[in-house]
């Protein structure tokens, strides 16, 4: 794709992305219309990038988005607090391990 700006780019994924996953294309159609995007892919490239499209399970067409279908699982959002504090009796599993592996111990 060579150097375009982070937009370009983010619109030219947003467009494979739609086309790996449209429904009741060949794959054939699907590497032409991607082709037609960006460079020629190989067949291994086209391979990866097809899988990694059956990974994506959040993603939503815009109408979907208008519709409000699609996508996967809603996720339940929840504001955390960056600049929460811990006091000394609270302690993470993070920290936890991290202490064990400064004493020698196995985690």
């Amino acid at each position: 794709m060579g150097d375009h700006s982070l937009d370009v780019i983010k619109g030219a994924l947003d467009e494979i992305i739609a086309i790996l996953k449209a429904e009741g294309m060949r794959d054939q159609d699907r590497k032409a219309e991607i082709e037609s995007l960006i460079d020629r892919l190989t067949d291994t490239e086209f391979n990866n990038m097809t899988v990694l499209g059956q990974q994506l399970t959040d993603y939503q067409t815009d109408e979907q988005k208008k519709q409000g279908t699609g996508g996967g699982e809603e996720i339940d959002e929840m504001q955390v607090d960056p600049e929460m504090e811990f006091s000394g009796s609270e302690s993470s599993d993070f920290e936890d391990v991290y202490q064990a592996k400064e004493d020698g111990a196995p985690a």
